[in-house]
């Protein structure tokens, strides 16, 4: 008796506190907008919205709607374009002839990465880890609301501050402020 006492009391506690992703709003978002199958994967990504949003004290829509503007909520999404690359190589002929050579070369490199595309220059300033951004979600989330969080302070004042997540011109940032709050 006191076996199935139990187990019903287990089984009614998991009912009561069972994550249900329709009713929780961001879950919700997420589910929709990711257009995926498994709820599993919309109640991590909500986790990870919310657990970021509070360190970082950030509204996780606005998050949300960057990470599909940007990426269509695909963190494998990377955007590449042609760079050249000039590499000069020199060498002595002798003590007093040196040669040099230059040569230029045109490569296909990423320049932004993940959910949020975060940009090379950003990476660079930050000092972040590209390849953790690549391969570690908490590292991307962390980053990305670390930036944000500097954008919207510097852009304090104006309207829509986030939106310099994007741009610091105001043209640009309008007309990405017009796409982000689709998904808003």
């Amino acid at each position: 008796m006191k076996q199935i006492l139990l187990l019903s009391f287990l089984v009614f506690s998991c009912q009561i506190y069972a994550f249900d992703c329709k009713k929780d709003k961001i879950c919700n978002k997420i589910f929709n907008l990711m257009n995926i199958k498994d709820k599993n994967d919309a109640e991590m990504y909500t986790s990870l919205f919310k657990k970021y949003s509070l360190k970082y004290g950030i509204d996780p829509k606005i998050s949300i709607a960057i990470a599909k503007q940007e990426s269509n909520l695909n963190h494998k999404t990377h955007r590449k374009t042609n760079v050249i690359i000039y590499e000069s190589k020199c060498y002595a002929k002798s003590d007093d002839d040196i040669k040099c050579i230059e040569t230029a070369k045109i490569v296909n490199a990423t320049t932004d990465v993940g959910y949020f595309q975060i940009h090379v220059n950003t990476i660079k300033n930050y000092e972040l880890d590209p390849l953790r951004l690549k391969n570690d979600i908490e590292y991307m989330f962390d980053s990305h609301f670390r930036i944000l969080k500097d954008k919207i302070l510097v852009c304090k004042g104006k309207r829509n501050p986030w939106s310099c997540y994007h741009s610091f011109s105001p043209k640009p940032r309008k007309i990405y402020e017009q796409l982000a709050l689709r998904h808003f």
